[in-house]
Parts: C-alpha cells; sequence; structure tokens
C-alpha cells in the first residue's frame, strides 16, 4: 500500500509505532528459525568454527579452521551485487589499507631493535594481517545476510565457543599437565613441529604452568596456547552466551547461572587480572544500560546475582588466591619497560606508519648484553608490540593506525549505545572488554574475528542506522583514482622533501672486546658489567673527544653515538652516525679510542687489575636508506588516505546539494532512476529500487508525492514488494519522488513523518 501524507499519523498509531516508550527491537527474518543441523543454512560457518573447536584443538587446527571457513563465506559475499556494510565501514577499510602499507616497511630496523633482515618478518605480518580480513568478511556476511541469518543463531553459536572455554578451563583444573601430540604435529617434519612459534599453535595443552606466586600454578589456556589469548575470548563471548541462553528460556534459561558458577573457577585460577577487569566492565556497563532501559527486575536480579557470587567467592579459598595475585603484581614493570620503549622507538623512528610487525630487543631491561641462554630461556624479554593490542598497534601501524582502530570500535559503540535490543548490548560488551584490554592482551586472533562478528550484530540490532552497499563506497573511490593518485604523489614528495633537508645519516660501528678481567675492588672481586663498560663508552671524555674529531656540539653528540652489545658477550658495538660519512667515520675512530684510553687509565686509580681492550672488527660506512623509507612510503600513505577521504566527502556533499537544492532539506538521494524504469518498462530501475529497500528494511511506509502519478505507481510497487516479504515495521520510511516535485510537497512529507515520530532516511528520484 502506498500512505499518504494525510493518512500518515493515523496508520503509525494504529501499527503502534513512534509511541514514547521507544523503539522495537529489530525482527528476525523468517529464513533465521532453519534447523540447526541443516548445513547448508547460513549460520553453518559460524557453527563448525564455535562448535567444533574441541575436533579443531585435537586436530591442530584451531587457528586453521577461522581461516579455512572464512573461505565459503567469502565466496558467497562474491556471488552477490549488494554486500552491505555498517557506516564507518570506510574507517575500517582505510586501517586496513594502513596496516598494509606496513609491509612496505618491515625490514626498516627500529630504534631499540635489534638491526636484521629477516624473512620471518612477512609470516608474522601476514598471520596479522590475516586476522583482521577473515574478521572484516565476518562482518559483511552478519550484515548482508539478515534475510537468512538471525541474530539468535550467530549469538548462539558464539556462545558455544564460551561453553567450550568453559570446558578447558576446568579441564586445566582437573588436570593441569595434560598435553599430547595433535594430528597435525604427528604429520609436519620435525623441524616444523618443533619451531617455537608452530608449536604453540598446533600442539594441544590445557593450561600454562607458572610458578611468579612461588608455588606452580597451572593457568587454564585450552583451547590455545597462552593464558591471556584464554582469558580475552571467555570475555568477549561470555555476554553471547548469557544473553542467548536466556532468551530462549526453559532449560536453557536455568543452564545460565550453573554454567557461570562453574565458569568463575576457572576464571579465578587463570590468575587473570585483565579478564577480571574486562568481566567488572561488562558487568558495570550493561547494569547501567538495563537500568535506563527501565528493566529493574532484570537488574536486580544482575546485581543479587553478582554479590551472590562475591561472597562465595570471598568466603573460599578462591579469595585468598585473587588477593594473593594482586599483591604479585609480577610482570607489571617488565610490561611497563616494553610498552614504553614500543612506543619511544615509534614515536623515534616512524610514527605515522610503524614498523609492520614485531622486533626483538636489544639487550634485556637487566642488561645491555642480555639475552636468553640455555639455563634461562626468559631471559631474553618478549618483542616490541607483543604485550597489547594497543602497542602492537602504535609499534606495528603507527599512532595514525592505532586512531584508525580505535575509532572505528569506539565509533560504532558509541552510535548504538541507545540501542534497547538485548542483543545489541551483548555485542557492546564484547567489544568493550576488548576495549579495556587493549594494553595488556593481543586481540589479534579470535578475539577480533569475534569483536567484528559483534559490530556486525550492533548494526543488525540498530533501527535508526543506515546501510551501505560495499561496492558504492569503491564507485565512488574508483571514480576519484585520479585525484586519490596526485594526493598519494604530493604526500610521497613531501616526505621525500622532509627527509632530504634532514639529511641520509651514515653509520660506522667499531666492535670491542672488554675482557673480563678489568675487575673492581680485592684480585678477581666482580668483573665491570657490560652496562658500565657501555656508561664508560658513553662519558663526558668520550662524547669530548667525538666533539672534537667531527666539529658537531656535544649535546648532538650523546643522541648520534649509539652503544650496544652481542647478547652474553663481552663484545661492545660502538656506533656513530653522522649525516656526513667522513664525520661518522672520524666519529667512531675517536669514540673508540677515548673509551680503550679511559679503560686503561681508570684501572690503577680505582685499584683495578688491567684489561686490554681490543677492537674486533669495523664495519664499514652503512648510509642508511631506512629513514628514506619511512619518509616516503609515510608521506604516500597519508596523502592517499587524504585523498580517499576528499573523495568521499566531494561526493557525499554532491549528493546531498541537490536535493538541498530542491526541497531546502539534507535528505541523502539513495538511488535516481529514468521514468521508463519507473512505470517498470525495464527491469534495472526496479532492481535498484528493491537494493534500496533491502539495504533500509524493516519500513514502516513508502511514501510518494502524490502530485506525480509516476512517483506514486512506483511506490505502490515497493510497498506490495515490502509487504510481501514482511518488512513493512519499524520507524523508517521512504520518499519516493520526481523531478518534477514542488519542493513544497517533499517538505510537506519530511513534515509530516517528524510529526509522527517517524524517520525519512532517504528519498528515490525518478528521473523525468
Amino acid at each position: 500500500m502506498t500512505v499518504s501524507s494525510q493518512g500518515l499519523a493515523e496508520t503509525t498509531a494504529e501499527d503502534g509505532l513512534g509511541t514514547a516508550s521507544g523503539l522495537p527491537e529489530a525482527r528476525a527474518r523468517p529464513g533465521g528459525t532453519r534447523s540447526p543441523w541443516r548445513l547448508w543454512s547460513s549460520d553453518w560457518p559460524f557453527v563448525v568454527i564455535f562448535a567444533g573447536l574441541p575436533l579443531w584443538w585435537v586436530l591442530g587446527l584451531v587457528q586453521v579452521s577461522f581461516f579455512a571457513l572464512a573461505i565459503p563465506m567469502l565466496v558467497h559475499l562474491l556471488r552477490r551485487r549488494d554486500v552491505l556494510a555498517p557506516p564507518g565501514i570506510g574507517l575500517w577499510i582505510l586501517f586496513l589499507a594502513w596496516v598494509l602499507g606496513g609491509a612496505l616497511l618491515l625490514q626498516v630496523d627500529a630504534p631499540g631493535a635489534i638491526p636484521s633482515q629477516s624473512s620471518m618478518r612477512y609470516l608474522t605480518f601476514l598471520f596479522r594481517f590475516g586476522w583482521y580480513v577473515i574478521g572484516t568478511i565476518a562482518l559483511l556476511y552478519v550484515v548482508t545476510l539478515r534475510g537468512s541469518l538471525s541474530t539468535q543463531r550467530i549469538a548462539h553459536a558464539v556462545g558455544w565457543m564460551f561453553l567450550v572455554l568453559v570446558a578447558g578451563g576446568l579441564l586445566a583444573v582437573i588436570v593441569p599437565t595434560l598435553e599430547f601430540p595433535s594430528l597435525l604435529e604427528l604429520l609436519l617434519p620435525g623441524s616444523i613441529a618443533a619451531d617455537g612459534f608452530v608449536r604453540g599453535l598446533i600442539h594441544p595443552q590445557v593450561a600454562q604452568i607458572h610458578t611468579f606466586l612461588g608455588y606452580a600454578e597451572a593457568r587454564p589456556s585450552a583451547p590455545f596456547a597462552f593464558t591471556n589469548e584464554w582469558g580475552l575470548c571467555i570475555a568477549v563471548t561470555a555476554p553471547f552466551f548469557v544473553v542467548s541462553w536466556w532468551r530462549r528460556g526453559g532449560l536453557s534459561r536455568l543452564a545460565v547461572p550453573i554454567v557461570v558458577a562453574l565458569a568463575a573457577i576457572p576464571i579465578v585460577s587463570s590468575l587473570n587480572r585483565g579478564l577480571w577487569l574486562a568481566l567488572l566492565s561488562m558487568l558495570i556497563f550493561a547494569a547501567v544500560r538495563i537500568g535506563l532501559k527501565g528493566h529493574i527486575n532484570a537488574l536486580f536480579l544482575m546485581m543479587g546475582s553478582l554479590v551472590v557470587g562475591f561472597f562465595a567467592i570471598a568466603s573460599s579459598s578462591f579469595g585468598d588466591l585473587i588477593v594473593e595475585r594482586i599483591n604479585t603484581p609480577h610482570s607489571n614493570e617488565g610490561r611497563t619497560n616494553l610498552s614504553l620503549l614500543a612506543v619511544d622507538s615509534a614515536f623515534r623512528g616512524s610514527p605515522f606508519l610503524g614498523f609492520g610487525t614485531t622486533r626483538d630487543v636489544q639487550g634485556n631491561f637487566s642488561s645491555i648484553a642480555g639475552g636468553a641462554t640455555s639455563l634461562c630461556p626468559a631471559c631474553s624479554p618478549p618483542a616490541l608490540g607483543t604485550q597489547g593490542q594497543l602497542w602492537l598497534l602504535i609499534f606495528g601501524a603507527g599512532f595514525v593506525g592505532a586512531l584508525l582502530f580505535l575509532s572505528f570500535f569506539i565509533g560504532q559503540v558509541l552510535r548504538h549505545l541507545r540501542d534497547a535490543s538485548s542483543y545489541s548490548i551483548a555485542a557492546a560488551c564484547s567489544i568493550l572488554a576488548s576495549l579495556v584490554t587493549m594494553p595488556v592482551y593481543n586481540s589479534v586472533g579470535p578475539a577480533i574475528f569475534i569483536c567484528l562478528i559483534a559490530v556486525g550484530v550492533m548494526h543488525r540490532e540498530g533501527v535508526r542506522v543506515r546501510k551501505y552497499r560495499l561496492v558504492d563506497l569503491f564507485t565512488c573511490l574508483r571514480r576519484n583514482v585520479v585525484l586519490i593518485v596526485v594526493c598519494a604523489l604530493g604526500g610521497g614528495l613531501v616526505g621525500a622533501g622532509i627527509q632530504a633537508m634532514a639529511g641520509v645519516p651514515t653509520a660506522v660501528t667499531y666492535s670491542v672486546l672488554a675482557p673480563r678481567n678489568l675487575t673492581v675492588g680485592p684480585i678477581d672481586a666482580r668483573p665491570l658489567s657490560m652496562d658500565s663498560e657501555a656508561a664508560l663508552a658513553r662519558s663526558g671524555a668520550v662524547l669530548g673527544a667525538v666533539a672534537a674529531a667531527t666539529g658537531a656540539d656535544p649535546g648532538d653528540v650523546v643522541d648520534e653515538l649509539q652503544i650496544t652489545a652481542d647478547p652474553n658477550t663481552r663484545i661492545l658495538n660502538i656506533t656513530y652516525t653522522h649525516p656526513d660519512a667522513d664525520a661518522a667515520s672520524h666519529g667512531a675512530e675517536a669514540a673508540v679510542a677515548a673509551f680503550i684510553e679511559l679503560r686503561d687509565e681508570l684501572a690503577p686509580g680505582l685499584g683495578v687489575s688491567s684489561g686490554v681492550a681490543q677492537v674486533l672488527r669495523v664495519d664499514p660506512p652503512v648510509r642508511a636508506t631506512g629513514p628514506w623509507l619511512v619518509a616516503i612510503v609515510s608521506g604516500l600513505m597519508l596523502g592517499a588516505t587524504g585523498g580517499s577521504l576528499l573523495a568521499l566527502h566531494v561526493n557525499r556533499r554532491i549528493g546531498r546539494r541537490r536535493m538541498a537544492r530542491m526541497t531546502g532539506l539534507v535528505i541523502p538521494t539513495l538511488a535516481r532512476i529514468p521514468v521508463a524504469e519507473g512505470v517498470g518498462a525495464t527491469p534495472s530501475g526496479m532492481r535498484e529500487c528493491r537494493r534500496v529497500l533491502g539495504s533500509y528494511e524493516p519500513v514502516c511506509a513508502v511514501l510518494a508525492d502524490e502530485e506525480q502519478p509516476v512517483a506514486v505507481r512506483l511506490a505502490e510497487t515497493l510497498s506490495t514488494t515490502a509487504t510481501d516479504t514482511g518488512a513493512l515495521s519499524g520507524t523508517r520510511v521512504l520518499i519516493v519522488a520526481s523531478s518534477a516535485s514542488k519542493a513544497s510537497s517533499i517538505q510537506r512529507l519530511h513534515l509530516t513523518c517528524s510529526w509522527a515520530g517517524l524517520v525519512p532516511v532517504g528519498v528515490i528520484l525518478i528521473e523525468e
């Protein structure tokens, strides 16, 4: 039916729309009620991934299963012409492009990291980038298949993962030392299966055994390799389990408190402070949202359960374990040092684009020559960017990449903050858990996959949010490719110009052997450490000698002189960097000579035995190409980003300007079709109109300018289509107008919708 402006208010009143009680939750389409055992239904990839985790764990394919089952989802999306995406998807695509640009800097040396040219960086980069890609596929799949895939099915599938994680945690409490070779581990060559990175992915174990409390404590990890990954996945899946099982009613609702009580055992045993913080944050957020919705009974039930659980844990041995863990912050100092070093390295070396992936740290936080040994495998600190998603983003994708990532997820939560759907609240809780744990947890893995699914769930449940075709975004960029390329080239030239003005540094390195027989106090009592040797190499006498040899300012020499050491050796590396190659050679030579002379002069005066230092090798002058590559690539990416944003802005303004000139209203034009197609002469125009209707459904009405017969006929056709598909509901309204329509007619329709509490989402314009 076509609803006229005069009868619009009565129609909405009869349908129960626009009431003060709030917006109704989005309805599941009929296709969402299919049997869970029909593998040809749209939800089968999620069922196989999440419910099949125990099987993938035994086979050693937990990580591989997500990538493998993203392929059929991608194939399904590629076969559709109407792939839909949520608002803000441009930020996420820009983030993906930004991360991909970092691949050009994988071989650039980072300040504070061990200089090396490792091909393994490409593998780790592709692994992490692959998780972003398959998460994006899952997001588009969830948004696009609203008609055949219900939110209940999605939430229930993710809830199954929570059950698997709880079962794995309980298994770790019962048999903490259980581990066995997976099928994939048995099939792979021994050299590959024994690699630390590969073994962590394919070797099943139920727990990590740690002793930082003074005794061995099993921390659950199954079906993953690390407890932190287990904890983050517990946090992001818990809201989906609670909501989906509670809404099913019956025995499923009774199972919720039982499963949650059982889950508390491994959650406390994990000693995982990040997990505890995530759960607390989600509880507070959910309580506020439930209270604002006016569900007082649910709020009291939730708070009562929380109080009972708190006293139950506090009165048991778990309470003492929590207190003991809080009083034993064994990893705080190391995490802080590594995080600060990662931020400082990115800021000094590549602030905009980062370094693509992680780097090994020079030395450790105890010694400049520290490193792993057979007796102390943990003496080498973790790589830069591995102690939290925030630091991985800053170091790997730069400050711009971190800003894009945060802007996308925070923007999605804020956009759906007022949604009344319980599924939307659960999805927001999952994203919140990931955000609050970013400083301590790395979410690249199943957690980012689930968070992007949560974004899709929020979008499905949001009744006031528009949908966008992904092809429209890429079409806009393709039409403005010249603008984007020009901006990118301009940015690259600017970056090259800035680097040219700064100069290209040349580095000269001397490797000096500092023997252990230089001892302090009684003979052979205590040899000088390599840190003491490094302090001598950076003393005022050495800095003065370098300044005299090069004519540089002593204050600049402090930044240009770098002292490192080979791990677990007495070899000191003295590197001097200067834009002039000759000055770099003279400065390094002067630094080494002054260091050796100072070392010999101080020995008798301090009552120590003499130790002769000697030069082992001299590396030839190396002109650094890294700064050039960083400057040019960063300029290219910044320019391309600016050009893309400008293209989208111009395209949006052009679309709005035309309708604004005609009506004085800023309302988007969703489709433009010729008059012949408007009366149904050819099917292409009707397909476009149905595409718009499908993108914005459910709609409560399709309104037409009654003075234009062609608009009325098209609106009647679309109303019939919406009635047949069950899409006439909600508060959205589509307006059909003609290029011959008067501005007053469209203004009157818009005003009537506002009075009725409805939302005009846009205009289908018939061009006569």
